[in-house]
């Protein structure tokens, strides 16, 4: 489909048809389970143990960005579709959120076997990724959730 049959196109599109009014709690909730499980790896001696917080971390991350690709990115492109700025906004996060995203799965293949979580680098790169997730949960619950919000109540 040519641009400005698409442009037509979504023209049309309600966005109120994509709002879902649990969506921002659910993420919340979402958001605080991640941490929680990122707390618990941390604290973690046993390996054994370690390894499956850490598999079930990255499952249930993964998890999250299908939602919130599916549906928070979604429904914010639709809604500012004619807003240029908050437009190219929402595009630029949602590119860096990718590269935060790889880095998990880089992460997460990396650290897939005890033996690799008896490497000295783990608990340096454990670290690092609690960065990149605390800047990704920081900017999405500042900016995008106010923006998915925002006119609707």
């Amino acid at each position: 489909m040519n641009k400005f049959m698409f442009k037509v196109k979504s023209f049309f599109i309600n966005e109120k048809e994509h709002y879902q009014n649990k969506l921002i709690e659910t993420l919340h909730k979402e958001h605080k389970n991640l941490f929680d499980l990122y707390t618990k790896i941390l604290e973690e001696k046993d390996v054994k143990k370690r390894l499956k917080l850490l598999q079930k971390f990255y499952y249930d991350y993964h998890l999250h960005i299908l939602k919130e690709d599916k549906q928070l990115y979604t429904y914010l492109l639709i809604k500012y579709r004619f807003m240029s700025d908050e437009n190219e906004l929402i595009k630029r996060k949602q590119e860096e959120m990718k590269k935060i995203t790889q880095f998990i799965e880089d992460f997460a293949n990396k650290y897939s076997t005890e033996e690799a979580l008896k490497s000295p680098d783990f608990q340096k790169d454990l670290e690092v990724l609690g960065s990149a997730l605390t800047s990704r949960v920081e900017f999405e619950e500042s900016k995008l959730y106010a923006l998915y919000d925002e006119l609707e109540k």
